[in-house]
């Protein structure tokens, strides 16, 4: 069944600019007066780009000439469609930045200007040579400049940044900001207490200048790709022979300050519920578009971390999400998410809601994306629940009031190991798993027309159930969703519709 399609044109159209990592939205930055170190210059002629890194600090040399760096103008309408937004100049006075204790720090792709230690920060400028080149695989290659000079993003890491205000480097609208803000080529973060999240916001806003020079901010997809986007392309690991970009954290340990799934466990209950109780995740209207609290809420990006990354990781979606990755301008975005709903509809809020309720750290892809069954009801109805898979449709669909009396039987093995664990319907007790024991048949209902999602219910190897409202029957053996793969045989699943009764004679 299609989505509220009214509700999502309408919610196409007003689609969000840029509201980057926890900040305010996009700053317009202003030129400085004269006899400050920031002075905005017209573009004349193509500047070429520097492949050495150059350092500013409060120890350099004074006499050394200004560095000239190319930052974007106060206007960002786009030239012809096939360049990208213009440069300007930014010409940075090293002497006033010295006095100021602000490093400039220069490799092909990336300016840092900094007040931190430069030697605590300089593999940043390596990183984000490499993520350029990532973002060049993952979004296609960018428009070429009319003036024919390379790609570099110019950004501020600032602890202090009254240091930034005072030089020039910061306009009045960033300076409230709560984390990072980008506009043109500039971007501006406040310095973290975790080394990964520092990362992780610099390659967020890197990718936001990425993916918005082509057309510039006044024309660009919808508010929440772009921050699950940047956010999906930022969670990295810089532990292996060279950074990867795009990944599912398998721990806490190493993404420190991230926080995106921990998020979602705040707004979810895990423990399995005795009755019918609908589940605290927003639908994916919800996420796209949020509203109320959760529009002010600091937890959307999480939600739109997710849904992204369920796009870019779920083989049914990742075609659509890799053709929205590579599309430039609004309007094109808008088109190809409608032919998504067109072509999906109920199917992706349904596989949404399922895949939030599971999400974890070191969730597997490849066995827990929910399973669908293409089959009509029927009763007594068999089905066949494999260990080894996350939440699978049984092809119930119940209306408000119907009752259904589960049966289950036969063995399986969890956690295989040295000695196989063999488990029946009710579980095992040997490992716990949100609070049920593993191996035991669970059931969520879900309704993904009207967006919402029940608490897991403990099945065992009976249970009968009343449906409140209309819904699908979906079940799973407990068990975490990056562990399925040690899970190995099934259980038998009979489903019954249970008559009303018959009305007595007066």
């Amino acid at each position: 069944m299609p989505l509220n399609r009214d509700c999502l044109l309408l919610a196409h159209l007003m689609a969000l600019t840029v509201v980057l990592a926890g900040c305010s939205p996009p700053a317009v930055p202003q030129s400085t007066p004269e006899d400050t170190s920031v002075k905005l210059v017209k573009q004349e002629e193509d500047v070429p780009s520097q492949d050495s890194r150059k350092e500013t600090g409060p120890a350099d040399n004074t006499d050394q000439p200004a560095s000239k760096v190319r930052t974007p103008s106060n206007s960002v309408a786009p030239g012809p469609a096939f360049f990208r937004i213009a440069h300007e100049r930014l010409e940075l006075n090293p002497q006033r930045l010295a006095a100021a204790g602000i490093h400039l720090l220069e490799s092909p792709r990336l300016i840092l200007l900094t007040d931190r230690n430069p030697d605590s920060v300089r593999e940043l400028l390596d990183i984000a040579n490499l993520f350029y080149d990532y973002l060049q695989r993952e979004c296609g290659p960018l428009r070429p400049s009319q003036s024919g000079e390379e790609f570099q993003a110019i950004g501020c890491l600032m602890v202090d940044p009254e240091r930034f205000e005072t030089v020039g480097l910061v306009p009045d609208p960033v300076v409230d900001m709560l984390h990072g803000q980008q506009f043109g080529y500039r971007f501006w973060l406040r310095d973290q207490k975790d080394d990964y999240y520092r990362r992780h916001l610099l390659l967020h806003e890197f990718a936001h200048v990425y993916m918005t020079c082509d057309t510039g901010l006044d024309n660009i997809p919808a508010g929440w790709f772009m921050e699950g986007a940047a956010e999906v392309f930022a969670t990295h690991d810089t532990t292996r022979r060279s950074p990867a970009f795009g990944l599912l954290p398998r721990q806490f340990a190493g993404f420190e300050g991230w926080g995106r799934i921990s998020a979602i466990r705040r707004n979810r209950v895990d423990r399995v519920a005795e009755k019918l109780t609908r589940q605290s995740i927003p639908s994916l209207h919800q996420v796209q578009f949020p509203e109320g609290p959760l529009a002010r809420s600091e937890d959307r990006y999480a939600w739109w971390w997710a849904l992204s990354w369920m796009l870019a990781n779920h083989a049914e979606y990742v075609d659509q999400w890799k053709t929205l990755c590579h599309l430039r301008g609004a309007d094109n975005f808008h088109q190809q998410t409608d032919k998504l709903i067109d072509q999906f509809g109920d199917r992706l809020a349904v596989d949404w809601l399922l895949f939030a309720e599971s999400l974890s750290e070191h969730f597997d892809s490849s066995r827990s994306i929910p399973l669908h069954r293409e089959v009509d009801s029927a009763s007594p109805e068999q089905f066949v629940l494999l260990a080894g898979r996350g939440w699978q449709d049984t092809g119930c669909s119940m209306q408000a009031g119907e009752t259904i009396t589960i049966e289950c039987s036969g063995e399986c093995v969890v956690e295989q190991a040295t000695a196989p664990w063999v488990s029946q319907p009710n579980g095992i007790t040997l490992e716990y798993n949100q609070g049920r024991p593993l191996g035991e048949v669970v059931a969520v209902f879900v309704n993904g027309e009207e967006g919402w999602i029940s608490r897991r219910i403990a099945i065992g190897n009976h249970h009968t159930l009343t449906a409140t409202q209309p819904a699908q029957l979906w079940l799973q053996i407990n068990d975490d969703a990056g562990m399925r793969s040690s899970n190995s045989g099934s259980y038998s699943i009979a489903i019954r519709h249970q008559l009303p009764p018959k009305n007595n004679p007066e």
